[in-house]
């Protein structure tokens, strides 16, 4: 097994972790859920260079039958475990978990045979970062967990929050407790919110994009950001919507799930092939060094300047994934008829800029890409039917207006060229005429 160290990972990588115990048991339905993995996984393999997890959520039962199921994954490095710093080995990692012997050795075992590539993190799982950004949530008058839970009719008492402050281990088992005690209403408000907050954690401390969202925390909705009722600036709000536009672009493709059922995972390594190369990598790196530069430029006069070159990467990008998405998946059409297709599915973007004030993430150890990167959540949208692939085309189009009337706002010389560049995305959504 090769460890290769988390800071040396480029192009797009992923952190994964609904193998975690602690999701598995809130989560799972059975084989419904066991389903929904699968298509994670497939069209996250699609659209990302690595899939990243951590090496604890791979002690459990059900994520060593589903490997055990599908070793490809581990073999071709399709996903790559991550051991923390303290940690060098299965054994050590399976040392304090609780299952028969014999199972234990089965596991270890296999995974030592199956795993040709790990990650090592020099830095372990940041409970400092994530321990200080629960506490400034709830102390912010203005953030996103007060706001949700405004809108329950609750509030956490100042006194509540000195309690916090005085917890001496911070981990998640410290935030329930604290959540049990400051109201049962506010419980899995919190929880979920902590849960995100680990989650982001994780992502930072191994230079990955996040892959697990609540609804309720991942962002601002669409109204919010109309009204301003955010603690983001104005240009903040403008390239968190465009940046997100341009992914979603991107990621256009809706794949019929039928399709991504059909798919093995040999199948998807085949696939993801034209996106496995260097200029690829390269490419995507840069349009993400790109994102976060726009998103911490506060001079309008460069909007134009940062808005083409983000679509100069996009379009860049746009070749590798019509390669998967129209060239190979056409083939793949042709010699496995896809009939009856209900549904689509694909791979989505959001910044969770909002998650955290900006000030937070930036004022972070470990590097302000890094920082960002971990609020960037790959969401794993399921289409039912026509209907609801029409309302998701639809709330493109109102981000794409929103813009716009964010631009006339502007102090820019440049606003008839931005208004011809929204018009053209605009139209690649819709045939209506924008401006």
């Amino acid at each position: 097994m090769i460890k290769i160290d988390s800071s040396k990972l480029t192009g797009a990588n992923t952190y994964f972790t609904d193998f975690e115990n602690r999701i598995l048991t809130t989560d799972r339905n059975g084989q419904g859920f066991l389903k929904n993995i699968e298509r994670s996984l497939k069209i996250l393999l699609l659209t990302k260079n690595n899939i990243i997890c951590p090496v604890s959520s791979l002690t459990s039962e059900f994520a060593y039958n589903f490997f055990k199921n599908n070793p490809v994954l581990l073999r071709q490095s399709l996903v790559i475990p991550a051991f923390e710093s303290d940690k060098n080995s299965y054994i050590d990692i399976f040392s304090s978990v609780r299952i028969p012997q014999n199972l234990k050795k089965e596991m270890i075992s296999f995974y030592n045979e199956n795993t040709n590539i790990a990650i090592k993190s020099e830095v372990k799982s940041d409970s400092g970062w994530f321990f200080e950004s629960f506490l400034n949530s709830v102390k912010n008058k203005g953030s996103i967990i007060n706001a949700r839970i405004s809108d329950l009719s609750e509030e956490i008492t100042d006194l509540s929050i000195i309690k916090l402050e005085n917890y001496k281990v911070h981990d998640l088992k410290t935030i329930d407790n604290f959540s049990k005690n400051v109201s049962v209403n506010l419980t899995p408000t919190l929880n979920n919110y902590s849960e995100q907050l680990s989650h982001m954690s994780g992502a930072r401390s191994l230079n990955c994009e996040s892959s697990r969202y609540y609804k309720y925390f991942i962002d601002y909705s669409l109204p919010n950001l109309k009204k301003n009722k955010t603690f983001l600036s104005g240009i903040q709000i403008f390239w968190k919507l465009f940046i997100e536009i341009i992914y979603e672009m991107l990621n256009k493709p809706k794949i019929p799930v039928d399709l991504i059922d059909k798919l093995t995972f040999e199948d998807i390594l085949y696939l993801k092939q034209p996106i496995l190369n260097n200029e690829f990598i390269n490419d995507y790196n840069q349009l993400y060094y790109k994102s976060v530069f726009s998103l911490l430029d506060n001079n309008s006069n460069n909007i134009l300047h940062n808005v083409e070159e983000l679509l100069m990467f996009k379009h860049r990008l746009e070749f590798y994934f019509d390669e998967i998405f129209t060239k190979e998946l056409e083939h793949y059409f042709m010699k496995n008829t896809v009939i009856n297709s209900n549904g689509f599915f694909k791979n989505t973007i959001k910044y969770g800029i909002g998650v955290i004030p900006l000030n937070n993430i930036v004022s972070g150890g470990t590097g302000i890409f890094t920082e960002l990167k971990a609020a960037y959540f790959n969401i794993s949208q399921n289409f039912n039917n026509a209907n609801s692939v029409n309302t998701y085309d639809n709330n493109l189009e109102k981000a794409v207006i929103l813009l716009v009337d964010m631009v006339r706002g502007f102090n820019s010389d440049n606003k008839l060229t931005l208004f011809e560049i929204f018009d053209s995305i605009f139209n690649s959504i819709t045939y209506k005429v924008l401006v």
